[in-house]
Order: C-alpha cells, then sequence, then structure tokens
C-alpha cells in the first residue's frame, strides 16, 4: 500500500457534504429536536455493541474488508436517508453509520501500522498518521464549507448523492490496498478454534489495557482528557451561536477548525521532536502538557466569551488533535502480541460509554449554567483531571523503580 492511497482513502472517507447540514435536513422532514436527540442516541447503540466485535474480525479476518464493508454501510445510511421521509429510515441511516464507525475503528491505525512494519518502518507511524488526520479534517473541511451552499442552491437530495459517490469512490481505493495483518499470520499456525483465540485475544487485550498500568493510565488520559475534544466538537454549532456568529458563518467557521485539527494532527510528530528533545522525557507527559495547554485556552475562551477570543477557541482543538495522535503512536507502539485492532476497539469503546456519561451529565449542568460556563467547567476539569492522572503516574513509576 501506498501511503499517498492511505491519506486519499482518509480525504474522501471523511469528505461528506452532508455533514454540515443533516440535522437541517431532519427538521426539514418534520424532526423534532427531541427527536433528533434520540437519533444521535441512537448512532451511538451500535458502536458500543460492535466495537469489541469489530476489532477481534479485524485481527482475525481481514482489516482490509473490514475497512470496505464501513465505506458500504456509511453509503447505505446515507441511501436510507436519501429515500426517508419520517423518522425511521433516519434512525436506520444512523444504525449503518454507527456500524460503519465501529466497523473501521482499530482497522484503519492497526492496518496502517503493520503495512509500515512491514517496510521496517513502524517508527514513523505517528507522523504518517498524523498527516493522515490532516487529510481527513481537509476532507471535512472542503465538504462543510461546500455542503451548506450546494444544500441552499441545489437541495438536499443532491447534497447526498455526492457524499454517497465520496463512499463509492472511497471504496475502489479500499479494494488497492494490500492486506497486511501480522497479528494474523502470527496465529494462524495455531491449532484452537478462532472462537477460542478470539476469546484469548479479547482477554489478552483487556489485561493489556488494565493490568499495564502505564498502558492503563494512558488510556485514561486519552479518553478522559484527550477525548473531551471530540465531546465538546457536538456542541461546536452552538458555541458559535453564541459567539455571535450568524448562520452561513457558523459553517465557514466549522470549516476552518477542522482545518486548525489538521494542522495540529500533522504537525504533531514535529511537536513531538521538539518537546521530548529538549524537555519532556515520558510520552505521558508530553500528552499531559499538551491537554494541560488545550485546558487553558478553552478556559480563556469559556471566561471572555467574545468574538475575537474565537481564534483560541480554534487552538483548543488543534493541540488536542496533536495530544491524539501522540498518544494513539503510544499505545500502539507498546503494542506486540495483542490483537491490534482489539485493543484499538477496546479503547474506543471506553470513549464511547465515556461519552454517554459525559453528554447525560452536561444535559443535566447546562440547564445551571450558559455555554461559557460550560467551557470553564470543561477546562477546570482537564485541569485537575490531569493532576490526578500525572500523580497516578509518578507513583505507578516510583513503585516500579
Amino acid at each position: 500500500m501506498k501511503v499517498r492511497l492511505f491519506y486519499l482513502y482518509k480525504f474522501l472517507q471523511d469528505f461528506v457534504p452532508i455533514y454540515p447540514v443533516y440535522l437541517l435536513l431532519f427538521e426539514s422532514k418534520g424532526i423534532s429536536v427531541a427527536e433528533i436527540s434520540l437519533l444521535l442516541a441512537i448512532w451511538s447503540v451500535p458502536v458500543v455493541l460492535l466495537e469489541v466485535p469489530a476489532g477481534l474480525l479485524a485481527d482475525y479476518w481481514s482489516r482490509k474488508n473490514m475497512m470496505l464493508i464501513a465505506v458500504f454501510l456509511k453509503a447505505t445510511g446515507y441511501t436510507a436517508w436519501f429515500i426517508s421521509d419520517g423518522f425511521f429510515l433516519f434512525a436506520i441511516g444512523f444504525v449503518f453509520w454507527g456500524a460503519s464507525e465501529a466497523f473501521r475503528s482499530g482497522s484503519e491505525e492497526a492496518y496502517l501500522y503493520d503495512t509500515l512494519k512491514e517496510k521496517g518502518e513502524e517508527a514513523s507511524f505517528d507522523k504518517i498518521l498524523g498527516k493522515s488526520y490532516f487529510y481527513s479534517t481537509v476532507g471535512v473541511t472542503i465538504a462543510t464549507l461546500m455542503g451548506g451552499f450546494m444544500a441552499m442552491f441545489l437541495g438536499m437530495k443532491v447534497t447526498l448523492v455526492l457524499s454517497i459517490l465520496s463512499m463509492i469512490l472511497c471504496s475502489f481505493i479500499v479494494l488497492r490496498f494490500k492486506e497486511v495483518n501480522y497479528f494474523l499470520l502470527n496465529n494462524q499456525h495455531k491449532a484452537e478454534s478462532k472462537l477460542k483465540r478470539s476469546i484469548g485475544t479479547l482477554k489478552e487485550a483487556t489485561k493489556f489495557c488494565v493490568a499495564e498500568r502505564e498502558i492503563f493510565i494512558m488510556g485514561l488520559l486519552a479518553i478522559c482528557i484527550v477525548g473531551t475534544a471530540d465531546l465538546i466538537d457536538e456542541y461546536d454549532q452552538l458555541i458559535a451561536s453564541r459567539y455571535g456568529l450568524s448562520m452561513g458563518f457558523i459553517g465557514v467557521w466549522m470549516a476552518i477548525r477542522y482545518f486548525l485539527s489538521s494542522i495540529g494532527g500533522a504537525g504533531a510528530y514535529k511537536l513531538k521532536l521538539f518537546l521530548e528533545k529538549n524537555w519532556i522525557k515520558e510520552r505521558f507527559h508530553t500528552v499531559l502538557v499538551l491537554s494541560l495547554m488545550a485546558a487553558v485556552f478553552l478556559g480563556v475562551s469559556g471566561y471572555v466569551g467574545k468574538i475575537v477570543i474565537m481564534p483560541l477557541y480554534g487552538l483548543f482543538y488543534l493541540v488536542m488533535a496533536a495530544a491524539h495522535v501522540l498518544q494513539e503512536d503510544y499505545i500502539q507502539q507498546k503494542v506486540k502480541e495483542e490483537g491490534r485492532s482489539t485493543i484499538h476497539s477496546l479503547v474506543s469503546l471506553g470513549r464511547n460509554l465515556y461519552g454517554i456519561i459525559f453528554f447525560s451529565l452536561f444535559a443535566i449542568l447546562l440547564s445551571y449554567v450558559d455555554i461559557y460556563g460550560m467551557l470553564m467547567v470543561v477546562a477546570i476539569y482537564i485541569i485537575v483531571g490531569c493532576g490526578v492522572l500525572n500523580l497516578a503516574f509518578h507513583l505507578y513509576k516510583k513503585k516500579s523503580v
């Protein structure tokens, strides 16, 4: 597999013009805000249910095929929306989309790592992964800029058709991938049944994530701290409107923010070299420092609460994108014999379960504070969380000496 081909796959996977307007599509079909909230909840159900089984399938069957199925599932979801006139088919579309996310979660990272390993280039995983996030975000950015205007002038149907076509093109790219799976290669000679081996792999992956204290602490940092950026993202349109942006400029802002995230992902490798060369030795502390920087940006953005501070709010996503790449690289580099996709799926499962808790708590919190207050609360939470995890990491290191 050529790395450029993987970059193109990541671009097309997120080049979906319906992204910035699908909530408006639902409203145009008479779906209420309460029903929209239910639809968003429905999306998470297949992700939680299929995350771990999909990871096992990727390890024991084919990561390439899992990515291919994921693309078709996503296209099928948008097709359901295309023919939908009510809640049921929109819900079906979200089920397909959620299943798609579960199928590709872990498969992409594990596939990329093993592909680089085949060439003896696994040390560059963080650099390549960061660049792939860059191209993914570029796809989202362009789609976001196009989507609003396309829906406005050409209609939702055309916007959905282009989104489906993007997935079809993406499937052709995946078909050109070469299957590389060192885990399957190293385990195919074993006599146990695939089911028994899968259960064993799940146990090994769980042990790796939980029993390995350093990995466990980094996993908590990835899920509960770095992962917070993905959850705040769900409120982004509302946050932008509170800063005073009109509906049209909200789409432009989203494109800018996605682009900032892509810069953070692409620059993670150089940022790591700078920090770890000069004064930070542990990767954990690199991610921790970036998270604290992001928390400061977020807290100040909430405290000032004026449109002039929005660039600082954008920097929150840029820095967290870099932190995400570096923690992902750390975990991938630590995996040896355990199922790479299965481990990633366990982490993703943790993120989704954490997301359910997060949104439930913030549904209550937003009854008492405004959006700006929410940003400050999250910033304080990140700072306190980093302090707690840093203490846990320090105690672990002290004990292991």
